[in-house]
């Protein structure tokens, strides 16, 4: 059951913000960074691409590629995935994984050759709630559940917001899938997230991001990204790295895409590419039978999960 979580796809949530020096052509920038990351993140939908590379320290390397669409007023979408796993589940080979997304509840489809870790059946189910108790983050859940732009690949989108100013470079002009954009680079500061969430997601916020920084010492992360002249973010590229806490033997290491289980002590690199190559009205997908899905809530409530 522990394998078959660690290729789960998640959402690891965290940050959003505000402006800050008085150059004026940073302060130009910023404002443009965080206007783009409004107009993206509401519209009405969008397809994205995603690769992902994880060293989990001593551990090995997870990577993914995948697929899908999302609609962020709704918190609905589907995505498809292929990850190859470190150490002896590299064996199995490269997995194909399927996501749903429905609110507040995630669909993971997983192969045939992890269907004996559920017990014969082919979909897990989550919320983030469930997540947060597993990853010992207080706060991810209420934030989520209310905050419908979180949940899959694009939440980055929202993020955006949280761009600080310090260091924030135009790295000039560039074309992502052939269309002409504008390169930035940044910094995410994750503790201006509850500075700019609505009223009634401050305080989840803050508990969120103080456990972050206790669990990971991981305050900022370093953010590149692609506007183009419609003011919708094209690409975003993160490259940063995270202590894995030492106060227990494992703990879980969340990503946007997927959480995996390393040995305390250890640094988890990440390196994480998204294109979202258009924005539109997207369809929305279906749940999978309930006759072949497992439910990680169950697992928690029967005690067969930490």
């Amino acid at each position: 059951m522990r394998r078959a979580l660690a290729v789960v796809p998640v959402v690891a949530a965290l940050v959003i913000a505000g402006c800050g020096s008085s150059h004026p052509s940073v302060a130009a920038n910023h404002k443009r960074i965080v206007r783009a990351a409004y107009v993206s993140s509401t519209a009405s939908g969008y397809q994205v691409r995603l690769s992902l590379s994880e060293t989990l320290g001593s551990t090995g390397q997870v990577t993914a590629t995948g697929t899908g669409s999302f609609a962020p007023a709704t918190n609905v979408g589907s995505m498809t995935m292929s990850m190859s796993l470190p150490g002896s589940a590299g064996a199995l080979g490269p997995i194909d994984v399927k996501a749903v997304i429905l609110g507040t509840t995630y669909y993971i489809g997983l192969p045939s050759q992890l269907a004996t870790l559920l017990g014969g059946k082919s979909w897990v189910s989550f919320s983030i709630a469930d997540i947060a108790k597993l990853a010992g983050l207080p706060g991810l859940g209420s934030m989520v559940s209310s905050a419908q732009s979180l949940g899959n690949p694009g939440e980055y989108l929202s993020f955006m917001k949280a761009v600080s100013s310090t260091g924030l470079k135009d790295l000039g002009s560039a074309k992502v899938d052939g269309t002409p954009t504008t390169h930035y680079a940044a910094q995410l500061d994750f503790t201006r997230l509850p500075n700019v969430m609505p009223a009634n997601e401050r305080a989840a916020a803050e508990l969120f991001v103080k456990a972050l920084e206790s669990k990971t010492n991981l305050t900022a992360i370093p953010i590149d990204v692609w506007i183009d002249s419609q003011n919708r973010i094209r690409r975003i590229v993160m490259n940063y790295s995270v202590a894995v806490p030492t106060s227990t033997g494992t703990t879980t290491t969340t990503t946007t895409t997927g959480t995996s289980t390393t040995t305390a002590g250890q640094t988890a690199s990440v390196s994480v590419t998204e294109d979202f190559t258009s924005y539109g009205p997207q369809a929305t997908p279906s749940a999978p039978p309930s006759s072949q899905t497992l439910s990680i809530a169950s697992l928690l409530h029967n005690g067969k999960l930490p």
